[in-house]
């Protein structure tokens, strides 16, 4: 018997195996449950009924505020949630989101947050009532569900940018490479985990879909495309009124100008289109002068007091470039997507025109403003809302090119770049990048450093002038070269010294003498009841001990006539270690000071070494300013 030879059958070859082949949309749900992870480890405390980190904090408790001042009590003044915050923020001042407004109380900011939380601050009542904590708008429940609704309307966002970029013919691998980047590689992530209670990752959401929906719109000419488009502009007014200078997209998500202009035909012609548009507009948009009208009697108000845009100069290149907030240094990944601008413009002129002119004008409107880099943040904020853009630039960027070694070439580039700002994300929210205060030194000096000796290493003592701050004529100036007593100073560890900065004598700090020699202002009418007024402080230092400076601090108090403060504050000697010993540096200092309450009340402006070591101090000049009138 013959044997029977078995000959194998030809194997079919495998599938190849790659995460982005899985379905766009699901790669939003991975996206969501890291987030969800990296935002657990970042605030989940093990311990007690404070089990969730703050994460209603900096501008965000203004935007919050409107729910437990509203929904929980009933009120639109904020006393409660005032008293409230002096409780649990106690070293925070209470109400700076606060404005008067003919001497009633109505918040800085819009409503729209408020409103999109709303679905998720229900809840927190119900189950902070289950649990025995006190329904107050701020135990660690409501926190919770402050994180979850950050990391909700990031995957919204998310979602709208996939189908927004799907519309503009991206391949579905590069369209979710691109979600990716724009998630983990920009300061987007920061703001869903750390901050969701701040208006970014919520304009983020309905920018996205904004965007979408007008081009659903100038695609298929549908009312519900036109409605939702009107819906999401109307949140988007409700959230932060400067960005609905997106309507400058519209020409540019149309393709083109007949498309463009076909839309507008159509939409005028058919009345439940432009009657539809109009109220879902007013719908939303008109919450807020209500608000207004309740708190303040006025249907109108501007309530940024104080501050405002320096349109005639702008800082294009503090914003983009500078190493305390330049978006392409903290976000770099940006400048790489940038460049998507040449493949708009081989595929459309108009497109191209019209995406240029947008970005131009809100560089423009980002660096007019009185305080360019937008107070503590990382890296530049406010660009954050428009990141959908950002997406779509790179997307169009990778799709580009056709040879695979540029394409790999171009994103290793890019994943590198996510590395760095993963590292640099950990840094700012470890305390190693410093919030407001950063230079070209300090960033080099802990870049890509993780360790512990490098943990909240630097001090801002510099910060930025109120708007309309005149800085040319100061209301008042103290000068002490320490070679006399002054009047209007108290004189502490005054002693000769041969090699004073100027002169002989110096005011002399150690651990038997904690303070330099004070100024002390006390009945100046011209600094008493104003809210308007910064001062500079100068001043020379040299360690007579290694690091004797590391310790030592800048401090300003106000005090009743009794002697009770109530105001304290201090700012570190130090931005950074000194890179020389023994050798006298000019130290700097910014500051708004607080209102001066009575005539009689008491200011004081000293030198104090809190630790250890010798510091000498010379040349003490310290300078008022007030407003412009």
């Amino acid at each position: 018997m013959a044997k029977l030879k078995l000959i194998p059958r030809k194997l079919k070859s495998l599938p190849k195996i790659s995460v982005f082949q899985t379905k766009p949309a699901h790669h939003i749900w991975f996206i969501g449950l890291i987030v969800l992870i990296i935002s657990f480890g970042g605030h989940f405390r093990p311990n007690g009924t404070d089990f969730w980190k703050d994460t209603v904090a900096s501008d965000g408790r203004g935007y919050y505020a409107y729910l437990p001042s509203i929904v929980l009590h009933g009120s639109f003044n904020f006393d409660q949630v005032l008293d409230r915050e002096k409780q649990i923020y106690p070293a925070m001042m209470a109400g700076t989101f606060i404005t008067q407004v003919e001497g009633k109380n109505a918040n800085k900011y819009f409503a729209g947050v408020a409103l999109l939380i709303l679905p998720f601050f229900l809840p927190a009542i119900f189950l902070s009532f289950l649990a025995g904590l006190p329904v107050d708008g701020y135990n660690a429940i409501f926190q919770v569900m402050v994180s979850v609704a950050g990391i909700f309307y990031l995957m919204v966002g998310l979602l709208f940018t996939l189908r927004l970029l799907k519309k503009f013919k991206i391949p579905d691998g590069v369209a979710v490479f691109s979600l990716w980047v724009v998630t983990f590689g920009t300061n987007l992530l920061i703001y869903a985990v750390d901050a969701p209670a701040m208006s970014h990752v919520f304009s983020f959401a309905v920018v996205a879909g904004f965007l979408l929906f007008s081009k659903e719109y100038f695609s298929f000419y549908k009312a519900r495309d036109g409605i939702l488009a009107a819906l999401m502009f109307g949140l988007i007014v409700l959230i932060r009124p400067v960005n609905g200078m997106v309507v400058l997209l519209i020409p540019f998500v149309a393709g083109d100008f007949k498309s463009f202009a076909h839309g507008f035909l159509v939409f005028f012609e058919h009345w439940k289109y432009w009657l539809g548009a109009i109220l879902a507009i007013l719908l939303l948009v008109m919450i807020q002068p209500v608000l207004w009208f309740v708190q303040t009697g006025n249907w109108l108000v501007w309530s940024y007091q104080g501050e405002g845009f320096n349109f005639l100069s702008p800082e294009i290149s503090k914003v983009l470039f500078s190493y305390q907030k330049g978006f392409f240094i903290y976000t770099p990944v940006a400048l790489v997507a940038i460049t998507g601008l040449f493949g708009f413009y081989r595929k459309s002129k108009w497109q191209f025109f019209w995406i240029t002119g947008f970005l131009i004008t809100l560089v423009w409107l980002v660096a007019s403003w009185w305080n360019w880099y937008y107070g503590d943040s990382f890296g530049q904020r406010v660009f954050i809302d428009f990141y959908a853009v950002l997406a779509l630039l790179l997307a169009t960027l990778i799709n580009v090119f056709r040879k695979k070694i540029i394409k790999t070439g171009l994103v290793t580039l890019l994943l590198i770049l996510c590395f760095v700002n993963l590292v640099q994300t950990w840094q700012y929210s470890h305390g190693i990048i410093h919030a407001y205060a950063m230079n070209k030194a300090k960033y080099w000096h802990v870049f890509l450093k993780t360790s512990d000796d490098y943990l909240n290493l630097f001090s801002g003592p510099i910060d930025i002038p109120p708007h309309k701050t005149d800085l040319t004529t100061p209301v008042r100036i103290f000068e002490n070269d320490f070679e006399k007593d002054q009047e209007g100073w108290i004189s502490s560890g005054r002693i000769a010294y041969p090699a004073a900065k100027s002169g002989n004598f110096v005011s002399e700090l150690d651990q038997n003498q904690r303070y330099s020699s004070a100024l002390l202002i006390t009945g100046d009418s011209l600094v008493v009841g104003r809210k308007d007024l910064y001062t500079r402080v100068e001043a020379f230092v040299l360690d007579k001990d290694r690091l004797a400076s590391a310790s030592s601090k800048l401090v300003v108090s106000l005090s009743d006539r009794v002697g009770k403060n109530y105001y304290l504050n201090a700012w570190d000697v130090n931005e950074m270690p000194p890179s020389k010993p023994d050798e006298w540096r000019r130290v700097e200092f910014g500051f708004q000071l607080p209102e001066v309450l009575n005539i009689n009340d008491q200011m004081k402006i000293y030198l104090w070494q809190k630790g250890n070591g010798t510091l000498l101090a010379d040349d003490f000049r310290i300078a008022i300013f007030g407003r412009k009138q």
